[in-house]
């Protein structure tokens, strides 16, 4: 509701249907992108810290091969 009365706002003061549109294109493509790169930086993390700990997980069945027990 509030993103409403700001849209309602910048027409209003000026800002063409064209521009407030293309405003909100903007932020989406920022948010995904910016949401995109996080998820990509913290899996590749997640699988180094994996790698570094012994484990090899895969659909829930985790191993670890430092000392070959099967945990589920």
């Amino acid at each position: 509701m509030d993103r409403m009365k700001e849209f309602a706002m910048l027409r209003a003061i000026g800002n063409t249907r064209w521009q407030i549109r293309k405003m909100i294109i903007g932020e989406g493509l920022i948010v995904g992108t910016s949401g995109i790169l996080f998820g990509i930086i913290m899996g590749l993390g997640l699988s180094y810290l994996f790698a570094i700990a012994g484990m090899n997980c895969y659909l829930s069945n985790c191993i670890l091969l430092r000392h070959g027990a099967q945990l589920n």
